[in-house]
């Protein structure tokens, strides 16, 4: 039996630019989203059409799917990045930007257990699309790299990602 109010997805690295993609063409089947390590490729990163939570983390550090154009290897077309292998992202702050546009709050600090490990800190909008929808936008001094695999502690990005999940249904359902 599938719970249909809680179908989530996950994914890093290019899973993750999988899950913004999904989340675009997918809308009326997931709740979230949850990429890790990744940002959309310019012209992969339309919104969903109807209301759906996000959940994104992303290493500061990250040199495959630069964070920024201070991370990357310049600045691409449409303000995008470059990553070193030649490939064209959206800018993080640009994708959440995105995402939050429709939200009536925030951002506001979000507490979590992992606060300040690894520099993790992560910021919440709420209300979105006058919804129970929320975008979460979650950072650390690390690299291309799962939660907290820098420091052996993989469970706890995976506890975080699916408090998030549980806790954020299809709204409406």
């Amino acid at each position: 039996c599938v719970e249909l109010a809680s179908v989530h997805q996950s994914g890093v690295s290019n899973g993750g630019m999988f899950s913004y993609y999904m989340a675009s063409q997918l809308a009326d089947i997931f709740a979230s989203i949850v990429p890790v390590a990744a940002s959309p490729l310019i012209g992969f990163g339309d919104l969903p059409t109807i209301p759906m939570s996000l959940m994104d983390i992303h290493g500061i550090n990250d040199d495959t799917i630069p964070i920024d154009v201070d991370h990357s290897e310049g600045e691409g077309p449409y303000d995008s990045v470059i990553s070193y292998d030649g490939y064209y992202y959206e800018v993080k702050n640009d994708t959440i930007a995105k995402w939050a546009a429709n939200c009536a709050s925030g951002p506001e600090v979000l507490a979590t257990d992992m606060d300040g490990e690894t520099g993790w800190g992560c910021w919440v909008w709420s209300d979105c699309w006058g919804t129970s929808a929320e975008v979460v936008s979650c950072t650390a001094d690390h690299g291309h790299d799962y939660p907290f695999g820098s420091i052996d502690a993989y469970i706890d990005g995976t506890n975080l990602m699916w408090a998030f999940m549980k806790s954020h249904t299809k709204p409406g359902m």
